[in-house]
């Protein structure tokens, strides 16, 4: 029998799409790295990281799956027109990374999709950036998926 693996894709994208259940209409949730977001303050970017596919046992061409994904949450800096402040930055990105890591443990198990989701390590926000020619603030936190056969 032909093997058929599960695509990434699928999975990458449904995480994004739990994200984006969670988070209100203030966000962008992106199934992809974008170089540019569409005006908002706030955007999610969710995007692949790696694979390791385990071939063992009699069902060599079905084999467990493990899933690495970067999603990434910029929160912009600052924005002087709508009195927005570096202080309302670091608070929505603090408040970000606990809604997402509710997203994501309520989802540890998603039967169609994965066996187990989590968080793997620290996650890391750093300097200010700019994306787009838009100063953002961005934290990165690894996210792995395992789909056993």
């Amino acid at each position: 029998m032909p093997a058929n693996v599960v695509n990434r894709k699928t999975i990458r994208e449904k995480i994004a799409q739990v994200i984006d259940t969670r988070f209100g209409s203030t966000w962008d949730v992106f199934s992809y790295k974008t170089p540019k977001f569409n005006g908002k303050a706030r955007n999610i970017v969710v995007s692949s990281a790696g694979s390791q596919r385990s071939i063992m046992g009699a069902d060599a061409d079905n084999p467990d799956t493990g899933f690495r994904f970067r999603v990434f949450v910029f929160v912009r800096y600052s924005d002087d027109l709508n009195s927005w402040t570096a202080q309302n930055s670091e608070d929505e990105m603090d408040g970000a990374e606990q809604d997402l890591t509710d997203a994501l443990t309520d989802n540890y198990e998603l039967a169609s999709y994965w066996n187990k989701l989590t968080i793997e390590g620290m996650s890391d926000p750093d300097n200010v950036i700019d994306e787009g020619g838009q100063v953002f603030r961005r934290e990165i936190i690894m996210v792995r998926t395992d789909i056993y056969t």
